[in-house]
């Protein structure tokens, strides 16, 4: 996942000083785009080049979502590690705004949760995987489940913190559409997202 060309250059410029957050890219991909310069559009009707809009949206959301981040940047005469911290958020991905008008899905299926990272660290020569898992506990005495994450490094598994999972490592981002009971206990999480000041960066709660 790598920004395309947008209008606010500084905030998708990966060697400043900016921290985009996946929402930005995901409202960056889903904005319209001008089609100038070489791009000119072909039009059926009048058979010229002209210029035009174009925008992506999402149609149909999948159960389980993955995105994947540009962290290897290649050109003819190098490829390099690409460190850009990117924000994402463990819980409440919106994508109500990002599904087009003739998408089947209804509000409450487009609100996501993260259950999974894989990670890279080091450089290109000399780098390493990792990957978080959010992993389910039952308590033996009252049953009720209780999660939280933990590190798979190699053969070792460490229970972490919440605030590691995010980092500038992050290579594989895992989601799972959130299921809700009925449409009222939908509706009040998006409640809870649309109070949000800043929708790209949602409090987490796991």
């Amino acid at each position: 996942l790598a920004p395309k060309a947008s209008k606010n250059k500084a905030l998708f410029n990966w060697l400043g000083f900016s921290s985009p957050s996946l929402s930005d890219c995901l409202f960056e991909y889903t904005s319209d785009a001008l089609l100038e310069g070489d791009e000119l559009f072909d039009c059926e009707k009048c058979q010229c080049k002209t210029r035009a809009t174009k925008q992506m949206k999402l149609h149909r959301l999948p159960k389980a979502l993955i995105f994947h981040m540009k962290r290897f940047k290649h050109s003819a005469k190098s490829t390099e590690k690409i460190d850009k911290f990117v924000k994402f958020p463990l819980q409440g991905l919106d994508l109500r705004h990002h599904v087009s008008l003739e998408s089947p899905h209804p509000p409450e299926e487009c609100i996501y949760d993260l259950y999974a990272v894989a990670n890279h660290s080091g450089t290109l020569t000399v780098g390493h995987y990792t990957a978080y898992n959010l992993v389910e506990e039952e308590d033996e005495e009252n049953g009720e489940k209780t999660y939280h994450w933990v590190q798979c490094n190699d053969d070792v598994v460490l229970k972490i913190a919440k605030e590691v999972v995010v980092s500038n490592n992050a290579y594989l981002l895992f989601y799972a559409r959130r299921t809700f009971i009925d449409k009222d206990s939908a509706a009040k999480a998006y409640a809870n997202l649309d109070n949000v000041e800043q929708r790209s960066w949602i409090g987490n709660t796991i």
